[in-house]
């Protein structure tokens, strides 16, 4: 992209994130949290992928500046509903900072094998398929997240948050 059409780009990048980070609380509010991450989870991977697309196949920046911001969006309002809401209301009290470290501590070791991935690759690859190394790194984590959302983590709604003692997600045996 020319210096232009990456200004062209970051015009609609912020109404894409915005739009993405009110939508999560939307839908968090009205169907939960569990329908949150896996929502904005999807929203992230088509948000994504529509960037990836738009800027190897040269469509407009408005476009693609709208997708990464949606990205953006996307996939802080799945990350700070996982983090920052429901690790910290389904843990119990006593166990609450051990499970909010355990999760940035997960966080910051698949950030950083992807970092090494990419410092790897990136000398190694022609430039032009830079946004597909993005792309593969990123879409295989998301899709593995919400799998696993949706097939093991527990809802929220409607416990008294002040006599959770863990068990109520504990496995039917």
């Amino acid at each position: 992209m020319t210096e232009g059409a990456i200004t062209m780009a970051l015009y609609l990048y912020p109404i894409g994130n915005a739009l993405m980070t009110f939508t999560a609380g939307l839908v968090s509010d009205r169907f939960g949290r569990k329908t949150t991450i896996i929502a904005m989870s999807c929203s992230a991977v088509m948000c994504y992928s529509l960037f990836i697309t738009g800027a190897m196949l040269g469509w407009t920046p408005l476009l693609t500046g709208f997708a990464i911001g949606g990205f953006m969006g996307s996939y802080w309002g799945a990350g700070d509903t996982i983090g920052g809401i429901m690790f910290s209301e389904s843990a119990p009290t006593n166990l609450r900072s051990s499970v909010t470290v355990i999760n940035t501590l997960l966080n910051g070791i698949i950030g950083g094998l992807a970092t090494i991935v990419t410092i790897i690759l990136l000398p190694l690859i022609p430039k032009e398929t830079f946004g597909y190394m993005y792309l593969g790194l990123t879409i295989p984590g998301l899709i593995g997240a919400i799998f696993i959302i949706w097939k093991y983590v527990g809802e929220t709604r409607g416990l008294d948050l002040k006599k959770v003692t863990g068990a109520e997600w504990d496995k039917k045996k």
